[in-house]
């Protein structure tokens, strides 16, 4: 679940803004479109900084508690 949950915050973080950007090459881009893919990379940004903490944590706790379980702590 984690996994689909960092990809699908990477689509919203990266290839929608790059998306938006691309159909703007070549006009003048409007505040509101800049403001819009700004607020979209600063909150995938955000985010998948966050899950990474989260897989990250989830992964160290596990590896204790099988290092426990074997018996090496």
């Amino acid at each position: 679940f984690l996994f689909t949950f960092v990809i699908a915050v990477a689509l919203v973080g990266v290839i929608i803004p790059l998306i938006l950007l691309a159909i703007n090459v070549g006009r003048p881009m409007s505040t509101g479109l800049f403001i819009a893919v700004a607020v979209m990379v600063l909150i995938g940004g955000f985010f998948l900084r966050y899950s990474v903490l989260v897989a990250g944590q989830t992964f160290i706790g596990v590896a204790e508690h099988a290092m426990v379980v074997l018996g090496f702590s």
